[in-house]
């Protein structure tokens, strides 16, 4: 099968091209802001990729909650031009196949539950940290579904104030600057205070076996997963242990690898 994997996120997309049994191709390509020149620049680059060869399935991901005929974006902090507007309908046309949507933290959860950091694990609670927050739960490499997708990143952790308006990498840069390299220890330190808190939630709501955290924050190299696992579990005391809390380790491919199984 001719699979075409795609994640549209809030800054980068990523078009992956697998065919058969041989390795997956990826791009990376900034995302448009205006609607029309993404669908334009995504079809582009998923016909380089293809060189020509049939698109057997193609599968999306966007960062946002979708209708029930998984066809429409309903809402998304990150895409708001996107919102409303006939994503799969439009891509079909462009790309002569069916679009499958997806969220995004849906397939990068059950690629890393499959494939990556949570593939010794039963149930494993899944956080990126990006631009935004999203996540997902996977049960038995199983993606559990709601009635729409899962919005960690909207659950309240002040008054008023959600986790990623606290935590988000956008959040992040307007309060400390858009340079990593210049935030001090004092940022980090704050930062690491504020996923504690969110992950303090996700093990009471979810009850995982591990916690893997993902996305540009998740993944950088001055967040201390350790620090942040030793104040989870002096919060969490005595209602229930802590679940081991790793690092992805598909990185960008995550969403990719996961839409080969979904």
């Amino acid at each position: 099968m001719n699979l075409l994997a795609t994640e549209i996120g809030g800054t980068w997309m990523r078009v992956g091209w697998h065919q058969h049994s041989r390795p997956m191709v990826s791009i990376k390509i900034p995302t448009p802001r205006n609607y029309q020149r993404g669908i334009q620049v995504f079809a582009a680059a998923a016909h380089q990729l293809c060189d020509g060869r049939a698109i057997d399935r193609a599968i999306v991901a966007v960062p946002g909650i979708l209708d029930n005929d998984r066809r429409i974006m309903t809402g998304s902090p990150h895409l708001r031009t996107w919102i409303g507007r006939s994503i799969a309908r439009d891509l079909e046309s462009a790309l002569h196949t069916r679009v499958q949507l997806e969220n995004d933290a849906d397939l990068a959860a059950v690629g890393e539950a499959i494939y990556g950091a949570g593939r010794s694990f039963r149930v494993v609670g899944y956080i990126a940290i990006g631009t935004g927050i999203g996540g997902a739960l996977v049960v038995d490499k199983k993606l559990v579904r709601g009635r729409t997708t899962f919005e960690p990143g909207h659950m309240l952790v002040e008054p008023n104030k959600d986790w990623e308006s606290c935590l988000g990498g956008k959040q992040l840069q307007r309060r400390f600057g858009s340079e990593w390299k210049r935030w001090t220890r004092t940022n980090w330190n704050w930062a690491e205070q504020k996923l504690a808190i969110g992950l303090v939630n996700v093990v009471n709501m979810w009850s995982p076996d591990i916690i893997v955290v993902s996305g540009s924050v998740g993944q950088h190299k001055h967040l201390r997963l350790n620090v942040v696992q030793h104040s989870v579990r002096r919060q969490l005391q005595t209602i229930r242990t802590c679940p081991p809390i790793r690092r992805g380790t598909l990185h960008d491919l995550a969403g990719l690898r996961g839409a080969r199984v979904i």
